[in-house]
């Protein structure tokens, strides 16, 4: 499960409790909340489930496409410590020419440790540089 769609779902902790009442208040009910609110309210829940996990899957899919086919140029050794996602995108390599794909896709392979990103801040006051350490397991490398 993405880290992502696994943020969206912890909300349900809260979500399926504020529906249960919600229900339970709109059926008029007194008291405590009725057995039947919260299976309601479970129902409602699961439903949305099913949207989020399309959702967050059809982005995931551009994530994942994107880290392999960078994981493929690091194991061909196209890319050597050190790069910057400037220079894949200018390379212009296949699955890999739209800027946020490419950004996408480094930042699941720095989230699952294949590689590390390192800011270095300008000596003129500009934007910091992000360049990506290749993790040496992931590399080929010993």
């Amino acid at each position: 499960m993405s880290p992502a769609l696994e943020g969206h779902l912890a909300k349900y902790r809260t979500l399926v409790p504020a529906l249960a009442l919600i229900d339970h208040l709109a059926e008029g009910g007194n008291g405590g909340v009725g057995k039947e609110a919260l299976l309601r309210a479970l129902a409602t829940a699961e439903y949305l489930e099913t949207h989020a996990r399309r959702l967050y899957g059809a982005t995931d899919t551009i994530d994942i496409i994107a880290a392999e086919a960078l994981l493929a140029h690091i194991r061909r050794g196209a890319l050597k410590d050190g790069f910057t996602a400037r220079e894949v995108h200018q390379s212009g390599w296949s699955k890999l020419t739209d800027r946020d794909h490419v950004q996408r896709g480094l930042d699941l392979l720095a989230e699952l440790d294949h590689l590390a990103a390192v800011t270095e801040k300008s000596n003129y006051g500009g934007r910091p540089k992000v360049s990506y350490r290749i993790n040496p397991v992931i590399g080929g490398r010993p």
